[in-house]
């Protein structure tokens, strides 16, 4: 039974996807495969691969065609790399290829865009690294982070930035974040970045030294939250052209090469529903949804005038705010079956009725 809806899911997938194969993985061997890497050597450029609840030990590989990989929600899915990449990206044949929906979990480096790879999506992720960088894209290109949480375990960088010309990092909607105690020597972009970095409506916790750029680039920063700073405040280093409005930060703003204009400072007023300073960011425990105090309703409304909220109000600051905030457990805007109820007995010549309890996220 569980196969018959899968299938049909698919089938479903296919009518609204063109002529575009759909390929299905389950790791109990109720798809047509049963790991990740074997559903896109099969794909050819233009198909959806469909990736059902469940751990897959796998380093998969995208480097000679353009997919759409689809998990059901990082709290069902997760791709582990072991000390692998979880995710290689390469080659211009990669060009516009889609990752959504699942939870990515290695000891090195997670995300690893290199040799030109191009216009490469990271939506609805999550990203954790026990020991390395989050998201290595200094050969890749074109790079969209949209409405992901990435977090680290140890001090460094979460992401090396594209080096080339023509390789502009977009992070939307995202939280990005140490876990632990106090870091000491934390980094979130670093590298010589040869395109702008372009950030907005994320929320950064635990920070020490946002930025380590030394590329002829700009930063433009709109509509982020900085928070729980260690150590002695410093913005790190980026073009002195860049420009960040309407952030907010609990610290007081540096000297800095860059315009910042409508700096929001918080103060001791803590915006976040659930947040302990002490322990840095805790998944399952921290939720970095404004809170109804004087901090939260400080960012409620305040982000830049010309980005709105779905409800089509001026825009949250931070991740839950703009239009595409952060989705929680990163459910896809695609349908799956999470769980079914059968009838405890069934003779022969009885109608089968089965319930089943699937997902569906938002539509953008």
């Amino acid at each position: 039974m569980k196969k018959s809806l899968f299938v049909l899911l698919a089938i479903a997938a296919m009518a609204l996807n063109g002529q575009a194969t759909i390929r299905t993985v389950n790791q109990f061997g109720t798809a047509q495969f049963s790991t990740v890497q074997a559903a896109i050597t099969a794909a050819v450029t233009g198909d959806t691969v469909l990736v059902a609840p469940g751990t897959y030990f796998d380093s998969p590989s995208v480097s000679t065609k353009s997919l759409t990989i689809i998990g059901a929600g990082w709290d069902l899915t997760t791709i582990d790399g072991g000390g692998s990449p979880c995710w290689s990206v390469s080659g211009v044949q990669s060009l516009g290829s889609v990752f959504e929906g699942m939870d990515n979990t290695s000891s090195g480096v997670v995300i690893s865009n290199s040799t030109n790879g191009d216009s490469v999506t990271f939506r609805r992720c999550r990203m954790r690294s026990t020991g390395n960088i989050i998201v290595s894209a200094v050969n890749g290109k074109r790079l969209y982070l949209e409405d992901c949480l990435l977090t680290s375990a140890v001090n460094g960088s979460l992401i090396n930035v594209p080096t080339a010309t023509n390789a502009t990092l977009f992070v939307k909607g995202c939280i990005l974040g140490f876990t632990g105690g106090a870091q000491s020597s934390t980094t979130y972009f670093n590298g010589a970045n040869g395109s702008p970095v372009e950030i907005t409506n994320c929320t950064f916790v635990s920070v020490r030294r946002p930025f380590d750029l030394t590329g002829a680039q700009p930063v433009i920063a709109i509509n982020n939250i900085f928070y729980d700073w260690t150590g002695t405040p410093t913005w790190g280093t980026f073009l002195a052209g860049s420009v960040f409005d309407y952030n907010a930060s609990d610290a007081t703003a540096p000297a800095i090469p860059g315009t910042f204009t409508n700096h929001i400072l918080l103060g001791a007023n803590d915006p976040f529903v659930t947040y302990d300073e002490a322990l840095n960011y805790v998944h399952g425990t921290s939720d970095l949804h404004l809170n109804g105090g004087t901090g939260g309703l400080a960012l409620t409304n305040a982000g830049h005038p010309l980005i709105l909220d779905v409800d089509g109000s001026r825009s949250d600051v931070g991740a839950y705010g703009g239009p595409r905030p952060l989705v929680d457990n990163g459910i896809p805007a695609f349908p799956f079956v999470t769980s079914l109820t059968v009838p405890n007995l069934i003779e022969s010549g009885d109608n089968l009725n089965v319930n089943s309890t699937g997902r569906v996220g938002p539509r953008y």
